[in-house]
């Protein structure tokens, strides 16, 4: 049976409490690197504020139903996975392509009231490959540009 749009918009949410999580966990990693500590805080940051974008979507009560432990679990086990900044990098720009994919096909099909939310949703996941690509090219003090934008 195909996802409604309800799920996969609660499904986004999880996702963005996972990342937040993820992102938690690797700031105590790369605490001892004042660079990469800040840029970290900001990818958090990101995650936080676009979950907190999606609530009006699925809604405050159903989404403190959703299990956001277990999201925020696998957040935390995929970060001890992260050995190094380059390994960081190079997760980000793997697993980015599909959820970009996903968010444009869920752009197309939302509502009109619910555009918005969702095109946040894909612009910070466009953000983050920019982030990813920016790192991975050596160009690091420019790798949150996209990001900060988001978060004005």
């Amino acid at each position: 049976m195909a996802e409604t749009f309800q799920q996969r918009i609660q499904a986004a949410y999880l996702a963005e409490i996972e990342g937040a999580a993820w992102f938690a966990a690797l700031l105590v990693r790369f605490g001892g690197d004042d660079d990469r500590h800040e840029k970290l805080q900001i990818l958090q940051q990101l995650e936080r504020t676009t979950a907190a974008r999606l609530i009006p979507l699925i809604g405050a009560q159903q989404a403190q139903r959703l299990d956001c432990a277990s999201a925020e679990s696998r957040g935390r086990a995929l970060a001890a996975q992260v050995d190094s900044w380059e390994r960081l990098v190079q997760i980000l720009r793997g697993d980015l392509p599909p959820y970009i994919a996903r968010y444009q096909a869920l752009l197309r099909e939302a509502p009109a009231s619910e555009r918005a939310a969702v095109e946040f949703l894909l612009a910070h996941e466009l953000a983050l490959q920019t982030f990813a690509q920016e790192e991975a090219a050596g160009r690091g003090a420019a790798s949150l540009i996209e990001v900060r934008r988001l978060l004005v």
